[in-house]
């Protein structure tokens, strides 16, 4: 029998994974918490992860965001700071990116599924000899808005001047360009309806 099964019989497994969680939530509260804007109660944050300009970002409570995410909050001289708002409840799997050079706003108990990406600025195509399209905005930075119990599928890309709409579905490897209406599923590049959602759910409806 291996070590694992043998901790996993004594119940040691599930001990270790609390005391773990515990051990974070002090360092996201301690450490982290100290350079963002606002940070919740009971959010627990675990690295490694890369966080640019926390000052920007505004985190409710009760917000779990797993290892290898990236959040980036846009500080460009002689332009506007980005802003980053994350609502109550809301969960990022591994491997999240968010880049906010204007606002990018995620509302309450939003799920981000592994390897999404959110970016509301594009670069422009420009002309040869002008260097690197990074370096530059092309029509300033934008916004993303997504709505309340949103939930976005692995790999799923969310671009500029896109909202999201409470309760939506976005499906995995879906591109959004366009604004997503509440209680829908989309899927596809581009991301298009291909389910209305209604209020009276059922118990066996899955997704």
């Amino acid at each position: 029998m291996s070590l694992v099964s043998k901790l996993r019989r004594r119940g040691l497994v599930g001990i270790l994974s609390k005391v773990s969680l515990r051990l974070w939530a002090v360092y996201t509260r301690c450490y982290l918490g100290p350079q963002f804007k606002a940070l919740g109660a009971r959010t627990v944050i675990i690295s490694p992860l890369f966080i640019s300009n926390p000052g920007g970002m505004s985190i409710g409570s009760d917000v779990f965001i797993r290892n290898n995410v990236r959040l980036d909050v846009s500080d460009r001289q002689g332009e506007a700071p980005g802003r980053l708002t994350i609502g109550a409840g809301t969960t990022f799997e591994q491997g999240v990116h968010i880049a906010a050079c204007g606002e990018v706003v995620l509302g309450r108990d939003v799920c981000l599924a592994a390897g999404v990406s959110i970016v509301d600025s594009h670069h422009p195509a420009g002309r040869p000899g002008e260097g690197n399209r990074v370096r530059r905005l092309a029509g300033g930075p934008a916004f993303v808005h997504v709505g309340d119990r949103v939930f976005i599928g692995t790999g799923a890309t969310i671009l500029r001047n896109v909202t999201i709409g409470d309760n939506a579905i976005i499906g995995a490897g879906a591109v959004v360009v366009r604004d997503v209406p509440a209680d829908s599923v989309v899927a596809g590049i581009p991301a298009k309806v291909v389910r209305e959602l209604h209020s009276d759910y059922e118990q066996r409806d899955t997704v």
